[in-house]
């Protein structure tokens, strides 16, 4: 079994590309470039464990919008990931789609 994902994993990797695969029967698009635009450390997470919960969020496209599921998404240093992401709106300036994972 892998070990669980650390905040301190994805650190190294802000600002760096992600692709999402996506369904291939979605707009005929097998994979969606992202990029990590940001990691947030959470205070406590739902065991009660100070400094392990956090999340990422990945700036996509603004079109097609995913729905919130599970996918897989690769990365050039840490290889494939499986990871729940939740549309959360538009960027601040409306030219893509941010995406949030959330990790406790």
């Amino acid at each position: 079994m892998d070990k669980p994902l650390t905040i301190s994993d994805f650190r190294p990797h802000l600002s760096s590309k992600f692709y999402v695969h996506c369904d291939k029967d979605r707009e005929n698009l097998e994979a969606l470039e992202t990029k990590l635009t940001e990691i947030n450390e959470l205070k406590y997470d739902r065991r009660g464990d100070l400094g392990k919960a956090f999340t990422l969020t990945f700036l996509g496209e603004l079109e097609p919008i995913l729905p919130q599921k599970i996918y897989q998404f690769e990365h050039q240093t840490m290889g494939k990931l499986n990871m729940f992401v939740v549309p959360i709106g538009p960027d601040r300036e409306g030219k893509g789609m941010c995406y949030e994972a959330v990790f406790s």
